[in-house]
């Protein structure tokens, strides 16, 4: 096992891992986690990235907001969705004020595959990534918009 201790915010938009969590292989005999599950798991909860001291809000009608505080200037707006294959996934554009405009960056999808194993844990594993993470319980996904004042003053500030 080993610790999961990078971000891949900068190039991605994808998720820090907490510093306590360790990852296992596959678990056996698993389900692919079904989108009501997802749905249950995810939903008014801000996925934690503890690199930057940000996340992102997986909120109603699919809607994602994000912040990273080594980036305070800028905020992520974008959608989530679940796909029949047991994915969680975001997409994300950047928007930052640069030279008196505002400037985005088009980020592009980025999935997370989820199974529910036979005790019903569900585990998850992002792109490029063998190892597997508990999702369910796991300290990362926080209740509510743990940065929603920061993504508002953001958005207010950008005119978004």
């Amino acid at each position: 096992m080993r610790l999961k201790l990078t971000i891949i915010l900068a190039v991605t938009g994808t998720f820090l891992f907490t510093q306590n969590a360790i990852a296992d292989p596959k678990p056996q005999n698993v389900k692919v986690t079904g989108a009501q599950d997802l749905a249950n798991l995810y939903g008014g909860k801000t996925q934690i990235w503890k690199g930057c001291k940000g996340g992102i809000y997986f909120g109603a009608n699919w809607e994602a907001q994000a912040y990273c505080a080594k980036h305070p200037d800028s905020v992520g707006l974008g959608k989530w969705r679940i796909d029949g294959k047991g994915r969680v996934c975001h997409e994300m554009n950047w928007y930052r004020a640069k030279d008196g405009e505002v400037a985005s960056k088009e980020k592009k999808e980025e999935c997370v595959s989820h199974v529910t194993a036979e005790d019903g844990i569900v585990w998850r594993s992002w792109p490029d990534d063998r190892e597997w993470w508990k999702a369910t319980n796991s300290p990362s996904l926080e209740k509510g918009f743990k940065f929603k004042s920061k993504v508002k003053r953001l958005r207010r500030k950008l005119k978004l």
